[in-house]
Parts: C-alpha cells; sequence; structure tokens
C-alpha cells in the first residue's frame, strides 16, 4: 500500500470499512469519522474537519502565509516517495497551507506507517534536475515527467477547479415537501429510518362452549415514519453561509402550523421521500432540532439534527393486496 490514499468522492465511513480491511487504522490516523458530520462523505468530513482547525486558529490570531518557496522545499524533502512528492507540488494555495499547518493531505488518507510496503523514489536523474529548479511550475513539469499515470483524482488537486467541487452535492434523492410547494432536498440520509404500522382487531365471543374470542377487523395504523438527519451547514454546495440548513428548518416548522387563510385550520400534508425505500404522505407530528458545535466566523452553529416524525393519510386506499403488491414503505 503506498503511503497516501487519494479519497474516492463517493466514500462514506460505512462503505470504507465495507472494503477496506485496515480502514479502522486508516480512519483513525485521519482523525475519522468527524463527530460533526458522520453520515457526509469522508471527502467532505475530512475537508470540514481541516476548515474548521484553520479557522480555529484564525480565531487565535495565527494566520499562516503561502510562500512558492516553502511549497518547493516540502516538495524537495519528499523526493523519496514518489507520490508524495507529486501530490504536495500539486496543492494549491489553500491546500499547501493545510498541509504545512496541519499536516494532512488535503484530498488523500495518510496510511499509517506499520501499512505502507509500496514506496517508489523520484528516480536520481529527476531528483538531480529538480534540485537544480528554484520555481513550482519547473519541479510540476520534471515530476510529471517522471510519474506516467499517478493515481490521484486530478479534479481534487487541480487549482482551476473550485473547493466547491469539493462538496457532495444533493440529487434529489432525500426530499421533504408540503403540499402546494416547491420541495427541498435533504443534503443526506439518515442513518436509519423507523416505518411502523399496526392493526387493532375487536375480540367477540360467538360459538357456545367455543373458549377464545373471534377476531374482526377494526382498523389500521396510522402508519408512522421517524428519523434523524444529521446535516452540516456546507453540505449543499460547500458554502456554510449559504442559508440552506436554516431554511430546511424553517420550512420543516412551519409544516407543523395550520394555514389560517383556508376556511377549516387543516395541518398542511406533507410527502417525505427517502431514495427508493421510503415513501409516506401525512401529517408532520413533530420536528426536533438539535444544534451543535463547531461555531461558525458568523456565531452560527455548523451542525443541525433535524429529528421528524410523520402520520400517515394515505393517498390511496390500503388492503391487504394493494400493500402486499407495492414497494414495501414507498406508498
Amino acid at each position: 500500500m503506498k503511503s497516501i490514499l487519494p479519497i474516492d468522492e463517493t466514500w462514506t465511513i460505512t462503505s470504507f470499512r465495507r472494503t477496506n480491511q485496515n480502514a479502522e487504522e486508516i480512519l483513525r490516523l485521519n482523525n475519522l469519522p468527524n463527530p460533526s458530520c458522520p453520515n457526509a462523505s469522508i471527502e467532505y468530513q475530512a475537508q470540514a474537519a481541516a476548515e474548521s482547525q484553520m479557522n480555529a486558529l484564525a480565531q487565535d490570531g495565527y494566520v499562516p502565509v503561502y510562500t512558492e518557496s516553502n511549497q518547493v522545499n516540502a516538495t524537495k524533502a519528499n523526493m523519496q516517495d514518489d507520490i508524495r512528492a507529486f501530490t504536495i507540488s500539486q496543492f494549491n494555495r489553500e491546500q499547501f497551507l493545510q498541509y504545512e499547518t496541519l499536516g494532512n493531505m488535503p484530498g488523500n488518507l495518510i496510511i499509517p506507517t506499520q501499512l505502507v510496503d509500496e514506496v517508489t523514489p523520484i528516480p536520481s536523474h529527476i531528483q538531480a534536475r529538480i534540485f537544480q529548479e528554484s520555481t513550482l511550475p519547473e519541479i510540476q513539469t520534471a515530476l510529471r515527467a517522471s510519474i506516467k499515470q499517478p493515481d490521484i483524482p486530478f479534479s481534487d488537486i487541480n487549482s482551476s477547479v473550485s473547493s466547491d467541487d469539493w462538496y457532495w452535492k444533493p440529487t434529489g434523492d432525500v426530499t421533504f415537501q408540503i403540499a402546494g410547494q416547491s420541495p427541498m432536498e435533504i443534503p443526506c440520509f439518515p442513518e436509519s429510518v423507523s416505518d411502523s404500522n399496526s392493526a387493532t382487531w375487536s375480540e367477540e365471543m360467538t360459538t357456545y362452549q367455543h373458549y377464545e374470542p373471534k377476531n374482526t377487523y377494526n382498523k389500521s395504523g396510522p402508519r408512522a415514519v421517524s428519523c434523524t438527519f444529521k446535516i452540516h451547514r456546507a453540505m449543499w454546495d460547500g458554502n456554510q453561509d449559504s442559508g440552506k440548513s436554516e431554511e430546511l428548518v424553517a420550512y420543516m416548522q412551519s409544516a407543523l402550523y395550520p394555514d389560517y387563510d383556508t376556511q377549516a385550520a387543516e395541518p398542511p400534508r406533507c410527502t417525505l421521500i427517502v431514495g427508493k425505500s421510503i415513501r409516506i404522505v401525512g401529517i408532520l407530528q413533530s420536528c426536533n432540532v438539535n444544534y451543535s458545535g463547531p461555531i461558525g466566523p458568523d456565531d452560527k452553529y455548523d451542525c443541525v439534527n433535524i429529528d421528524i416524525s410523520i402520520k400517515e393519510e394515505s393517498d390511496n386506499v390500503l388492503s391487504t393486496s394493494a400493500v402486499r403488491d407495492g414497494l414495501a414503505g414507498w406508498r
């Protein structure tokens, strides 16, 4: 295994643990999972943690200053490990300051020393050329010549790519909608969803000397779905000042109140969709919001947990066959 592992944008903590037998050691070294957003992608968690640390240092009065000479020297110091040298040389200014200040490798996971068994030095003739160069572009050119096809996602290290592209963006898989209004996308799946139902049967004695009562149908439900969304303010587009999380909280909370413009003060009907597993139409019974740190530069909490519960008011007439023939939680 090489000394660093480029982060796949699709990785979550769960999927990484499932596919890498050394996951726990690697995650521990890289201070993952990030407790402020454990359900986000690994890429997002790592970047959010680094930004939080840099913001904390800035609040304490420490503001690192980028110099090209420092990046040149850091690249030269890693000539015995081609993948590290190449990655450091390709960092943009923000990424290099994180590397220089925090010791992390933006866009990559650092591999524990005991797991590293594949280290390739830069060829000696390329090293000699690099040590004679003094500018970063010259060193980058020399390194590209020595590494034919580096296993690094260029979208993460190319300085022309906006940092917004590091973030997972909502795809319409998880939505909450109030009837008559546009749906709002939720930028994460809940870790789990509770989908409960029940039936009520009436018992009555029917036959002489028949000791057990006979059950007759009374009613079913109401079905109830509850889940918790663990959200970071920047999960929509990488911008924690976009106001998207505040908008989502207000939108959900508004579903707990009637619209007095109507003749009867009826509660608004809502639709929650969670991927291809859950769809429920009904009344929002509760919406509990829990804010937690870190605190952003605007004095707002960066993380919010939204716990909701919906009681079903189905659009359809439900029967044994209607429920059995549908998709389990999708109706």
